[in-house]
């Protein structure tokens, strides 16, 4: 994913002209302007040596007249792994740095080169770089709708030893050796042995199943007693017999058994493990804990998991099954009501197909009634490529987070920027 950060000041630059100087200057510091750039290619090709501020010459006639007459357009900056936008805004200057979240952060070096390169070239003015934090989430306020608020859920809590069980539950073998033990609720060593895809040692460690020994009537089979250990038979002694064959526990049958642990139990309940293993895989690629919420419900419905990052509110349907139609329509319901940007289905097994044909019909915008706002369905589905879907999910997240902020810039930029991203998450991986 892509971290954006947010700084602002109450140095007013007046214009472009004063920005493209400024511009000059980060350029001789390793930084490259991209409008800057553009501008110079131009000049160049046209052989004349002219001084026009990017505005003017990219933008013609701005369509707020009133607005440039009191600051620029901006400027946006690439070095290294690393973006930085510099816009105007009012009596503030806004500074936004954008990177993959694997790389290290540059905030602050761009800040401070920003104010000595303001200094160097417009070094009579009096200007306040106290820089302060800003939020993408309040930037964006003012695009999203006013809506009902979920009125309940939590921030994910769970046990590193619960992250590593949904882990081991991601896999197929695993996951239905599991639900198979919690209905029969015993299993007998020799017949999970029979599976050889499983490792019950590994299950053990994990803290998924146990062993306990189950001691039978060596008569009639019926079930005398459950140990969790074989050395208790030991200790017993001849004090404890069959009721029955009137034998010693320890001359019955004695069986190895596997059940599930307390652990695994709830793991399975409401298919806890399913929202532990996508949280931990939207921690993975960047995403902040506090950004996720789980066991959201109003009004009896409920919503498996929301994550909100960039402005941007996304609510999650996992299902360890076919997704249907019987499930698309409550869903696409609950994140249109709650108004959610984005609605993904993630199941491990697959989603029908006129379950998907309606996802991607309520993704398209409708002629009746007319309306500006889509929401955007995605799917991904197959155990094995949740993880890439995830990953692929989140950067498409935060590359769309990224692009609102450059859109004043215009397509040429946004298509510009675009590449840079799709650049980086290719370096990355």
């Amino acid at each position: 994913m892509f971290v954006i950060e947010g700084r602002e000041c109450s140095a007013e630059i007046s214009s472009q002209r004063d920005i493209d100087r400024i511009a000059a200057e980060l350029k001789q510091r390793a930084y490259r302007p991209v409008l800057g750039s553009i501008i110079d290619a131009v000049l160049n090709a046209a052989a004349v040596d002219v001084e026009l501020p990017t505005d003017q010459i990219l933008y013609g006639r701005y369509p707020y007249p009133h607005r440039r007459e009191r600051f620029g357009i901006g400027e946006i900056f690439f070095r290294h792994h690393h973006a930085f936008v510099v816009m105007p805004a009012r009596k503030k200057l806004l500074v936004w740095g954008f990177r993959y979240h694997t790389r290290q952060p540059m905030m602050e070096q761009f800040c401070r080169d920003f104010e000595e390169a303001t200094k160097a070239r417009l070094d009579k003015r009096a200007m306040d770089f106290t820089w302060k934090d800003i939020s993408t989430r309040s930037r964006f306020e003012r695009y999203q709708e006013e809506g009902e608020e979920v009125t309940s859920g939590t921030q994910p809590t769970y046990t590193p030893e619960d992250a590593q069980r949904a882990n081991s539950l991601s896999n197929k073998d695993t996951r239905l050796f599991v639900l198979q033990l919690a209905q029969v609720r015993k299993l007998r060593a020799t017949d999970a042995s029979a599976n050889i895809n499983i490792d019950t040692q590994r299950l053990i460690d994990d803290g998924l199943i146990k062993q306990e020994y189950l001691v039978s009537c060596r008569e009639d089979s019926h079930t005398i007693s459950t140990l969790p250990t074989k050395d208790l038979l030991e200790h017993v002694g001849e004090d404890f017999r069959c009721p029955v064959c009137n034998r010693p526990f320890g001359k019955e049958l004695v069986q190895e058994i596997y059940v599930l642990t307390d652990a695994a139990r709830s793991l399975l309940s409401g298919n806890r493990w399913m929202s532990i293993w996508i949280t931990e895989l939207l921690l993975e690629n960047g995403v902040e804990r506090e950004d996720l919420r789980w066991g959201l419900e109003i009004d009896g419905e409920e919503l498996d998991l929301m994550l909100n990052m960039g402005g941007l509110r996304v609510f999650f349907e996992l299902k360890d099954r076919e997704f249907g139609l019987g499930d698309a329509y409550p869903f696409v319901y609950r994140v249109s009501r709650y108004r959610g940007h984005w609605g993904v289905v993630v199941t491990t097994d697959k989603v029908a197909k006129n379950a998907k044909k309606f996802l991607e019909e309520q993704s398209k915008p409708t002629a009746i009634p007319p309306t500006s706002r889509i929401v955007d369905f995605k799917i991904i589905e197959g155990a094995d490529r949740i993880p890439q879907g995830i990953q692929d999910l989140v950067n498409e997240l935060t590359k769309s987070a990224v692009l609102r902020i450059v859109a004043p810039f215009g397509e040429l930029i946004e298509h510009v920027v675009k590449a840079w991203l799709d650049a980086q998450i290719a370096q990355a991986i």
